[in-house]
């Protein structure tokens, strides 16, 4: 509500002075009003301040928009100091460590080889009848003829090399040689 309004309420007071004073009276039995009710023993002298007709349209709205504000303030601060502590509570992730060089684990780094390899044999025939036919072979032999026959197919042996990575990485990050 205005100064305005206030001083039309009350004729009697003409100045701004006289305005203020009474404003900053009927303030604090308003803000009293927000938290105890009016029929707590020695405030019920306190209800006829805020029936009076300039106030009584505009104290329930004030004591909406203050508790409002309250509520938000005390809402926004928590999620603020809430979430600055969760953040400097929290140590930063370790960075994530390698599978140990163990025997376990390179079996199981072959076993995901081999099994993916099958499945790629199995899903290319052609593939598959070539390497079946190397059976019995010296091995020097065998390893010219895959090199010719991987050179000649060059998409083959993208996709076999990278069915063969996992392997490859882990005996070079445990130096494992690597088997003929």
């Amino acid at each position: 509500m205005c100064l305005i309004g206030i001083a039309k309420s009350f004729p009697r007071l003409r100045s701004y002075s006289q305005v203020t004073a009474v404003l900053q009276e009927k303030s604090r039995y308003i803000l009293l009003s927000l938290f105890l009710p009016p029929t707590v023993t020695g405030y019920g002298h306190l209800v006829h301040l805020l029936k009076e007709p300039a106030m009584l349209s505009s104290a329930r709205p004030t004591r909406r928009a203050v508790i409002s504000a309250i509520g938000t303030g005390l809402i926004g601060g928590a999620l603020l100091f809430g979430a600055a502590a969760t953040a400097t509570a929290q140590p930063l992730p370790e960075p994530p460590v390698p599978p140990p060089c163990t025997a376990a684990e390179m079996a199981r780094v072959m076993s995901g080889v081999t099994f993916d390899t099958s499945n790629y044999l199995t899903l290319h025939p052609n593939v598959n009848d070539f390497f079946t036919s190397l059976k019995g072979q010296p091995r020097d032999q065998i390893r010219d003829q895959v090199q010719r026959y991987l050179d000649a197919n060059p998409a083959v042996r993208d996709e076999l090399q990278a069915i063969r990575q996992p392997s490859v990485d882990f005996r070079n990050r445990c130096g494992v040689p690597e088997t003929p």
